[in-house]
This record gives structure tokens, C-alpha cells and sequence, in this order.
């Protein structure tokens, strides 16, 4: 009995080392995040490497996207910077960009290489909607659109538009206001015809469209779909041939 009880407080040390591992081990695996990346600044002429706290994750042109899949970053303050492709040459100067733990995130590089650039990073919600609905987020990432914009998604072939429709989204702010430049899901109901949805973009409170409607696919009714409209510069005001993120498929 006294032999055994002399091992006890070595077993009971293991025990505890044992515990302070795992909570190690959970520590660090939460502490990850999710992310993918746009290139929406217009006067990058040419291609732009991104990097991650001093590691290179992107390389991107205009107006470009890294796709639907995302990459495993640090959560927390990351610094995003810059840089021409395959060189040492700042193309804007690092930024610090909050990224929530376990978080699916898209950060869109915005603004003037000639002036200053932002970095928006909403968190997404990659949660199929019900059924017979298809959900729609949009991001203002054009910095030389209007301060403000009204954004319909019409269904095609159903002879709706902006003069006589509510805007789906209202008052969506230019990428100058950072925190407003996102919007929320809207969810819609499929467009059982097959012909999916019509884009239109006018500045706030008006129903005269920046450009006729842009066609975008929704997908498939029985599997439900989330798409990400990022709005981006063409011809100096909002292009009327945005980037649309497949979130869910």
C-alpha cells in the first residue's frame, strides 16, 4: 500500500499534463478560420499577390475572385497587404483585418491603389435555405459607384423592374462606409420557370437603373442555393457584370 500510494502524485502530474495538452490541442484548432478573397480595386492593372500575416495566399487580378473554396488563415488581427505579383513591391501597405475563430469570411480588397485601400471581411453564413428558395447577399465593392444604392433581383420572365417593384435590398453604402457595404441574406423564392433572376443597381431612391438588368443564375430548386453578388468598378460607376460567389451549390 505505501509503494502504490508513492506513485500516485507521479500519476496524478501525467493525469494533469495529460488534460493541459488536449486543452492545447482544442485551443489551437478553434483559434483557425476560413477565408477567400476578391480583388475589386480597379486600378490594379495588373495582378496582386495578398498576403496573410507575411504569407502570400492570394494572387488575384481585377476584377477577380479566389473562388467559393476557401483557405485556412489565423484568426484574430491578421495583417493583409499588398504587393505586385512575384516581387517585393508594396502595392498598399498592411492592413489589420479582425477575423472571428471558426468563421467562414470574404474579404474583398477595395478602393485606389492612387488613394487608399479597404478591406471588407463580412462573415458568411453558408446555410442551404429551405427548400423551394434560394438566398442572395450582396457587397458594394465599387468605389466609384454612388454613396448609396437601391438593389433589385427580379425573377426573369416575370416583366418586373425597378419602376414598378421594391428594391429587395435598400440604401446598400458604397465601400466608404465599410460596416454598411454588405447586406444581409435575402431569402427568394425559386424561379420556377428555370430562367433565374434579373440584377438591376440604381443610386438610393431612384428607379433608374445603372444598366438593364444582368442575368444570374440561382441554381437548383431541390438542393437550394447562396449566392454572393460583389459589385465592382467598370466604365468609373458600378459595373453592370459583377462577381457572384457560389456559396452553396
Amino acid at each position: 500500500m505505501l509503494r502504490s500510494s508513492k506513485f500516485l502524485p507521479l500519476s496524478f502530474a501525467l493525469a494533469i499534463l495529460a488534460l493541459a495538452n488536449l486543452t492545447m490541442f482544442v485551443g489551437c484548432s478553434s483559434s483557425n478560420a476560413q477565408a477567400r478573397f476578391v480583388n475589386a480595386i480597379p486600378d490594379s492593372v495588373s495582378t496582386l499577390d495578398f498576403d496573410i500575416d507575411g504569407t502570400k495566399e492570394f494572387s488575384l487580378a481585377f476584377p477577380q475572385a479566389s473562388g467559393s473554396t476557401y483557405i485556412g488563415i489565423p484568426a484574430g488581427t491578421d495583417a493583409i497587404e499588398g504587393f505586385a505579383a512575384g516581387s517585393t513591391t508594396v502595392a498598399f501597405p498592411s492592413q489589420n483585418v479582425s477575423i472571428g475563430a471558426g468563421s467562414d469570411t470574404t474579404l474583398v480588397a477595395t478602393g485606389f491603389l492612387s488613394g487608399s485601400v479597404t478591406i471588407l471581411n463580412p462573415v458568411d453564413n453558408n446555410t442551404a435555405p429551405a427548400d423551394g428558395n434560394v438566398n442572395f447577399r450582396v457587397i458594394d465593392a465599387s468605389p466609384s459607384g454612388p454613396g448609396s444604392v437601391d438593389v433589385w433581383i427580379l425573377p426573369n420572365g416575370n416583366n418586373e423592374s425597378p419602376t414598378n417593384t421594391a428594391p429587395t435590398i435598400s440604401s446598400l453604402s458604397s465601400p466608404s462606409a465599410p460596416t454598411t457595404a454588405t447586406s444581409g441574406y435575402i431569402t427568394i423564392p425559386y424561379n420556377s420557370n428555370g430562367l433565374g433572376y434579373n440584377l438591376y443597381v440604381a443610386p438610393h431612391g431612384s428607379t433608374t437603373a445603372l444598366f438593364n438588368g444582368n442575368p444570374i443564375t440561382a441554381g437548383s430548386l431541390s438542393l437550394g442555393t447562396v449566392r454572393t453578388i460583389v459589385l465592382v468598378d467598370g466604365n468609373n460607376t458600378i459595373s453592370s457584370t459583377p462577381i457572384v460567389l457560389s456559396d452553396v451549390n
